[in-house]
């Protein structure tokens, strides 16, 4: 057997690799095929003649290797038809401060007399943080507007607990980071905050008008690859920094909600907000979810103190959306102080607007910062049009006054001729 056939013999020994990457090191669970029992085996000592075996397996992740100490009980495992799980203890604040990881089962083997290398890409890949950090119902993100919001709400179960521990630890900034990735396209965009961590802050909020001409560039391309993609992987991260050391981090992918609207706009009126908006043709849920009962609600955030989802928010039951109807006014009661605080809220720098429409079993929303201010109030319609009267009136006397002036100019010039 020729050595490409040697190789190509060796292409199918595992399936189902799953790393998990903890503080301590790496831990790898992983499904021989049993096809390779025959090449699986540990060299004899007491065989000199053969020369068919394997000589070292290693975890390399993110090109840092990882040496496996018990050589033994992995080929064992594997001529058992067992799962195989393994732990290397090692440095691995590197690879769980960046933003993209890749790992692969490297194992270096002689076959018939030749050195063999056989590399199995890893492709379930987890970074081990605090469990249940995030609360999964408020972990998403939304594309729409030619922009990216990124919401991920804390579990208030372990707060309290949380930021007691937090605060024996010494850190002096918080790095919020929003990653995808979707075959060979990446996306990333992070910001950084002073310390204390703030578990307020729960919001991104990203405008592919922004930034320079090159970020504006990458953000655009990137929302036209992933819009409408459910294949793109989302994850938002929170790392803790004590100067230039890396601390810790937290880490959770996201949902994609849906958007059912390519544009809204937010006009501040008297006592109402309205939501005009253009809607985005062939999009079935959409479709589905506007014929039926369901409530609109406009939630309005602080960027650098975003609350629970319940806060600052304005509803307006809706029987159905209509195929024509562009546009949808809030309006507060005296005795609804939220809505009256979200109300509040409308036209500051910081503001960000979320137009979600919702029944008892889908949810899609669309962010904005447009936000125009709409001067017209009905008690002042009947001043407008007498102010309209008067100019007209005035203008019309104005006239009349230089045509009778040219008038008796004409005959005080046909007087003087006939003297």
């Amino acid at each position: 057997m020729i050595f490409d056939e040697l190789k190509s013999d060796l292409s199918s020994c595992f399936k189902n690799s799953n790393l998990k990457v903890t503080s301590a090191g790496v831990e790898l669970l992983t499904t021989p095929t049993g096809v390779c029992k025959l090449q699986m085996v540990v060299k004899d000592p007491l065989n000199p003649s053969q020369n068919s075996y394997i000589n070292d397996i290693a975890v390399s992740v993110n090109n840092q290797k990882f040496e496996l100490p018990l050589l033994v009980d992995f080929l064992t495992n594997y001529s058992t038809d067992t799962n195989i799980s393994f732990s290397v203890n090692g440095d691995t604040s590197t690879i769980r401060q960046t933003a993209y990881t890749t790992a692969s089962l490297q194992i270096q083997s002689v076959q018939g007399g030749l050195e063999i290398s056989l590399t199995y890409p890893v492709s379930n890949i987890t970074i081990a943080s605090t469990a249940n950090f995030f609360n999964p119902q408020q972990a998403f993100v939304i594309l729409s507007n030619h922009t990216i919001l990124a919401k991920f709400d804390m579990n208030l179960a372990i707060q309290t607990a949380f930021m007691a521990q937090l605060a024996l630890t010494p850190y002096t900034k918080v790095v919020y980071r929003l990653t995808a990735q979707v075959g060979s396209n990446t996306f990333t965009h992070q910001i950084s905050k002073a310390a204390p961590f703030n578990p307020n802050l729960r919001l991104l909020f990203i405008s592919c008008s922004d930034g320079s001409q090159n970020e504006q560039e990458l953000c655009a391309n990137f929302y036209k690859i992933a819009l409408d993609n459910t294949e793109v992987l989302w994850s938002i991260d929170i790392l803790f920094y004590n100067d230039k050391d890396f601390v810790s981090l937290e880490t959770t992918n996201l949902n994609i909600l849906t958007s059912c609207f390519d544009k809204v706009t937010i006009q501040e009126r008297d006592q109402e907000l309205c939501a005009s908006v253009i809607r985005r043709e062939n999009i079935t849920a959409c479709t589905q979810l506007f014929s039926g009962p369901l409530n609109m609600v406009l939630q309005i955030y602080e960027e650098e103190n975003l609350l629970d989802q319940g806060q600052h928010r304005m509803i307006k039951p809706h029987s159905s959306i209509g195929a024509n109807e562009t546009q949808f006014c809030f309006t507060c009661t005296d005795a609804d102080t939220e809505c009256k605080t979200a109300m509040s809220m409308a036209g500051k720098s910081t503001s960000i607007y979320n137009l979600v429409v919702l029944n008892a079993t889908k949810t899609t929303a669309t962010p904005t910062q447009k936000i125009v201010k709409d001067n017209y109030k009905g008690s002042n319609l009947t001043p407008q049009i007498l102010g309209g009267l008067i100019l007209v009136a005035s203008a019309v006397a104005c006239i009349l006054g230089i045509l009778t002036t040219l008038r008796n100019i004409k005959m005080m010039k046909s007087k003087k001729n006939k003297l």
